[in-house]
């Protein structure tokens, strides 16, 4: 299945019968955040470890 299948799924998905959704609390179709997070390769545990952080927080 492509991503593009699992999305246009989401789209027209009700989950009023499923405990479980895949599809955030709030979640408005075309409105997305992105965040671009860069440093050297020296730092990048540092920013693997403040952009899961940030994602968890978003």
């Amino acid at each position: 299945m492509s991503n593009n299948d699992l999305l246009g799924r989401l789209g027209n998905m009700q989950d009023d019968s499923e405990f479980y959704t895949p599809m955030p609390t709030g979640y408005r179709r075309g409105h997305h955040k992105y965040v671009v997070v860069v440093g050297t390769v020296m730092s990048g545990l540092g920013k693997g470890i403040f952009s899961s952080s940030l994602a968890k927080l978003l």
